[in-house]
């Protein structure tokens, strides 16, 4: 949920209601960014190091969701305060709040590798978190602006929209704790291993750079979250001006949201037949095209006429939707396979760093998801958009609309590019599996 918030919301409530300059935000998310480059490594080497009696991974989880809830509140705060003061807290608050969620979603993206060494599982697994996780956008994304429409002023609105949906983040933070505890613990083997790591910080990034799978998942997981982060902030512009009926966005995002719920579903049966690669490539082919009809059906078309194919049961919709469907299944794979990555990476290089991996990966989550932003806020800028004017030139109207529909097309052309070099089959890692197995059988 407060994932959610920040991807769907922040960007409007930076440009609309804090106020703050497109090209000041385009610096505070490429800043941020600069700095989770080395934040989140150092976390996922600190959580590598971690023994506690909550277990290793685990002790984030019950101490990080408080301090969450706190930045994610200041961040859709608007002190009265001058442009520069409002400019440093915007950059106090947002890198407090990624710093703090770095905490969280680490050790978070760590556990699966620690619940089971099958790749249909690790499938499974991922789907799960991407189905609830997809519930939970949902919710986000269809109650926002309606508890923001509750209160006097979008800023007071914001604020407590921040506060409700990452206090229910923390609640299920702490379920997770609870619910994770047999497999975080000493006695587990998988457990015992993570202290196998390497010692130097030199063959702890061996281990990285080495580890194809993980290169390559992450980098798609960059692409996903950046295609879904210019999708999901810049839709909300597109129905505020060219279809001049903000109402609508919550409905499509919701409707999109739901079908992803499904395409999450379906994944690991798809992978069971076809394998991950494959059902990765068609699933991103058909969201390309997609994204391409969208486009030609709404180019050169007044308001009046968008208004008509972009309402809900129109032809818009239910591309929009198929394009949720078809997305949601690539992070799905591409959150298996960083969990298989564990082990070929100890298979590789006889060294595991469960932590770090987790943290590589999630480097490539909120950097997609950030620069996601920064191409808004240029896209933005490049077009001469001004907000809340009442009417807007049709230059600006068609480079809202390529922001929605094109732009977010190079982002799966990358992914598809680049899972054309993985080449770790299912088979084959099984037979990692077993050689690890076997390996720490013989050492025992």
């Amino acid at each position: 949920m407060s994932f959610a918030l920040v991807m769907l919301y922040l960007p409007y409530f930076y440009t609309d209601v804090f106020l703050l300059p497109t090209a000041i935000m385009t610096v505070l998310f490429v800043t941020c960014r600069l700095w989770d480059g080395i934040n989140d490594p150092m976390m996922g080497l600190i959580a590598d190091k971690t023994n506690t009696r909550w277990g290793k991974y685990r002790p984030y989880l019950l101490f990080a969701p408080i301090p969450m809830v706190v930045f994610a509140a200041l961040t859709f705060y608007v002190p009265e305060m001058g442009m520069t003061g409002k400019i440093i807290w915007a950059f106090v608050t947002y890198f407090g709040l990624q710093m703090v969620k770095t905490a969280m979603v680490i050790p978070h993206y760590a556990i699966p590798a620690l619940m089971t060494t099958d790749s249909t599982e690790r499938t499974a697994l991922s789907s799960a978190a991407m189905v609830f996780g997809s519930v939970a956008i949902f919710i986000v994304s269809v109650l926002t602006l309606k508890v923001v429409g509750k209160f006097p002023s979008e800023q007071e609105g914001f604020f407590a929209a921040a506060l409700i949906f990452t206090g229910f983040s923390a609640i299920f933070s702490y379920v997770t704790f609870f619910a994770t505890r047999k497999y975080d613990y000493p006695g587990n083997t998988l457990f015992t291993r993570q202290g196998d790591g390497p010692d130097s910080l030199k063959d702890k990034w061996k281990v990285i750079v080495q580890n194809r799978p993980l290169l390559l998942a992450a980098s798609a997981f960059f692409g996903h979250n950046m295609y879904t982060a210019v999708i999901m902030g810049m839709i909300i512009y597109f129905f505020k001006y060219n279809v001049n009926d903000p109402g609508r966005y919550p409905l499509f995002v919701g409707g999109t949201l739901l079908f992803s719920v499904f395409g999450a579903i379906v994944t690991p049966v798809l992978v069971k037949r076809i394998g991950k690669k494959s059902t990765f490539q068609i699933s991103n082919i058909l969201t390309i095209l997609v994204s391409l009809a969208l486009f030609l059906i709404s180019i050169g078309k007044e308001t009046n006429e968008l208004s008509v194919l972009w309402r809900v049961g129109g032809p818009c919709f239910f591309l929009f939707l198929m394009g949720g469907f078809f997305a949601n299944m690539a992070p799905v794979i591409c959150m298996a396979i960083m969990a298989d990555s564990m082990d070929y990476g100890e298979w590789l290089t006889g060294q595991r760093t469960q932590g770090l991996i987790s943290a590589v990966f999630m480097t490539g989550n909120k950097a997609g998801m950030a620069l996601g932003g920064v191409l808004i806020g240029l896209g933005l800028s490049f077009i001469g958009y001004v907000p809340n004017l009442p009417q807007y030139p049709a230059e600006t109207l068609t480079g809202i609309l390529l922001l929605t529909t094109i732009a977010p097309f190079g982002c799966r052309i990358l992914m598809s590019v680049l899972m054309w070099f993985y080449d770790l089959s299912d088979s084959r890692f099984q037979e990692i599996v077993r050689e690890l197995n076997e390996s720490r059988a013989s050492k025992a």
